[in-house]
């Protein structure tokens, strides 16, 4: 049976939790519907026995006033009139009432209406009649008022039993749903957490393997959680991949700087050396018949010259033998003397420390040459500017170096920095040394600053090689 993934795993707790507790929510929503239409009912028997109160004491009223007008004055007549009318109408209201009709036989309600149509006022009515008639009514509304409140407590206890019960049972039905709610999330929390916990452990065993070369599974040494484990072993792999990254970033740039040297000799150094070899083979097939002249000696030694100038220039740039003899500033001065100080190349300003360069390893400096180089590189190719400045200075615990240029400018973004060889060459070699890169606006009124900052507690540290590259935690690039 495949294992159930673990989003599901996670989901599964908490929806049998969910769906019970929905079904006692809607349950409960029912049983509260039902004791409603009870208590409704109640509250209509009531009011039923009310209506018919209020009948008895209109029927009682209607009797005293009839008692008072068979012997009452002219002059009391009209307000006893207008006291019956009043009280025969409440009569008639109260027999009427939708609530009390629907509880009453329909025989009793006719005769009731028919007694009520008797007892309305008009000026010719019998006052013996009426007496008469209310005689006949107020025991019957009695008699009704007692058999309507009987029902209505018979209705009120069976109504009270079957909320009780209803109450019961609800109570019975959630306690019972929770229990198994519980019951099911312990369950569920326990499986979840066995199952994740193994393959967590699992997955930190092989990361401590991994991470560490000298550790064995059964290593208890370390009380981390598992997931710290991971988490560590995940940052130390990251750490080494970019390390790793960027020694084979470093070694593939020397790779192709070795490609183009080697193209460089062979297609100028050794194209120059053939051609000389054979005009010196041929001049020595003649020399018998044909002796050199001072002119033909002078132009050998001069095209030896260039092709040791030519040889020289393909070695200085493989490894600057100035920077290694007179220093980062004369290297670079020499570099920029010899090949960019022509007229249609921009003027150019350097500062460098001669004090400042003495802090630096021989891999720091040849580090910061090429950069320095590359930097020049793409002033020249894209800033379109006509004076760039490099600065080498010590501020505030860090040695900084600036290049700018007063030329168009350029907006660095994650495109560029992945898309341009130059400016990846140029963070990588800054990464090795452990120093921060940012590219910024120029001091100048337009252009770009490229700036370098070199923590100055990693100067003097000598690495020579890039098996001894190390990746700094503050190094970032903006």
């Amino acid at each position: 049976m495949p294992s159930l993934p673990l989003k599901y795993k996670l989901i599964l707790a908490p929806s049998v939790i969910i769906v019970p507790v929905i079904f006692v929510i809607f349950l409960m929503l029912y049983y509260l519907n039902v004791i409603g239409q009870q208590n409704d009912t109640v509250r209509d028997w009531a009011h039923t026995t009310d209506q018919i109160q209020i009948a008895i004491s209109s029927s009682a009223q209607l009797s005293k006033i009839t008692e008072k007008l068979a012997y009452a004055k002219p002059s009391e007549t009209e307000e006893l009139f207008f006291n019956y009318i009043e009280q025969s109408r409440l009569l008639e209201g109260s027999i009427n009432n939708p609530i009390l009709r629907e509880k009453v036989q329909n025989e009793t309600l006719l005769e009731l209406n028919e007694i009520s149509r008797d007892l309305k006022f008009n000026e010719n009515m019998d006052i013996t009649s009426v007496a008469s008639t209310l005689a006949i009514l107020t025991p019957m509304l009695e008699q009704l008022y007692n058999i309507l409140q009987a029902q209505k407590r018979a209705k009120y206890i069976d109504s009270n039993e079957y909320v009780k019960n209803k109450t019961s049972t609800l109570a019975s039905i959630s306690v019972s749903v929770l229990a198994l709610c519980v019951l099911l999330g312990i369950i569920l929390t326990l499986w979840i957490t066995r199952s994740t916990t193994a393959k967590i452990k699992a997955l930190a065993k092989n990361a401590n393997l991994v991470c560490e070369n000298n550790s064995s599974p059964g290593d208890k040494s370390k009380q981390f959680d598992e997931l710290e484990d991971i988490a560590l072993c995940l940052s130390i792999m990251s750490n080494r991949m970019l390390s790793t990254i960027t020694t084979e970033k470093l070694l593939q740039g020397i790779e192709n700087e070795r490609s183009r040297i080697a193209m460089d000799i062979h297609d100028q150094f050794l194209s120059d050396l053939n051609i000389f070899k054979r005009s010196v083979n041929q001049k020595l097939k003649n020399i018998q018949s044909e002796p050199l002249s001072d002119i033909e000696i002078k132009k050998i030694n001069t095209t030896l010259d260039e092709l040791a100038f030519t040889l020289r220039g393909i070695i200085d740039d493989l490894h600057p033998q100035t920077l290694d003899m007179f220093g980062l500033k004369a290297a670079l001065q020499s570099y920029l003397d010899r090949k960019l100080s022509s007229e249609e190349h921009p003027d150019y300003y350097i500062n460098i420390d001669t004090n400042i360069e003495n802090q630096l390893s021989l891999f720091q400096k040849l580090s910061l040459y090429r950069i320095l180089l590359e930097s020049v590189q793409n002033i020249i190719r894209h800033a379109h500017c006509s004076r760039y400045e490099i600065d080498l200075r010590l501020a505030d615990d860090f040695l900084v170096l600036t290049i700018d240029d007063n030329g168009i400018g350029m907006k660095v973004d994650d495109n560029t920095l992945k898309r341009g060889h130059g400016i990846f060459n140029i963070t990588q070699r800054a990464y090795a040394i452990n120093a921060e890169i940012h590219w910024d606006k120029s001091r100048f009124s337009s252009g770009t600053q490229v700036l370098i900052k070199l923590p100055q507690r990693f100067l003097n540290k000598d690495k020579t090689s890039t098996a001894d590259i190390e990746v700094s935690s503050c190094v970032q690039t903006v």
